[in-house]
């Protein structure tokens, strides 16, 4: 796991982390989103009645561009995310057409931390894909209780809610994502 000293690189501090045995700052809430590139591959599981089949999900972060794209194999589209210009889109894999909307309320930027109701679980960090991480719990908008488990830099690993794993990372790489991944076309092709 990382010192506390190590964070100041990371996107969102987990809020309630302890600063460690250094003497750096407790850390009150946590960065949730990533401090650096990532490619994060999930794997999303089945609900708890067994419908459903495992399926994967595969989330790219660009820091530079504060951006996400999420790509779901076998899926006719993928999503981009641009946080700066506010705007998502679900985008067509044959060009014939691309929805926008406005996106969620902008997140943290880099070096900022999630903006407060995140409680720091007790216990031990957990090791995920390779990585580490500690959890975090929160309400999600509907009010339920979530708990993330996030990498001090905010890379999230786990995703638990009604004592269910929701969403789970099989495997992260920390390389810089090409600009064109992020790209949202401006016209549709004709059909």
């Amino acid at each position: 796991m990382r010192s506390a000293r190590g964070v100041g690189a990371a996107i969102l501090v987990l809020s309630g982390l302890s600063a460690g045995a250094r003497g750096a700052p407790m850390v009150t809430q946590p960065f949730v989103t990533p401090q650096h590139d990532v490619d994060v591959v999930y794997a999303m599981l089945p609900d708890e009645a067994g419908g459903g089949a495992d399926a994967t999900q595969r989330l790219r972060w660009s820091v530079a561009l504060q951006a996400q794209r999420i790509d779901v194999p076998g899926a006719p589209t993928y999503v981009v995310t641009r946080h700066r210009e506010h705007l998502t889109a679900a985008i067509r894999l044959d060009g014939r057409g691309v929805i926008e909307q406005a996106a969620p309320e902008a997140v943290p930027a880099p070096g900022q931390a999630a903006s407060g109701g995140y409680t720091r679980l007790a216990g031990p960090a957990q090791d995920i894909a390779g990585r580490s991480c500690s959890e975090w719990q929160v309400n999600d908008a509907s009010g339920q209780s979530t708990v993330l488990c996030l990498t001090d830099d905010g890379v999230m690993l786990r995703v638990r809610q009604g004592g269910r794993v929701l969403l789970l990372a099989r495997s992260v790489s920390e390389a810089t994502q090409p600009e064109a991944l992020f790209v949202i076309p401006k016209t549709a092709a004709a059909p």
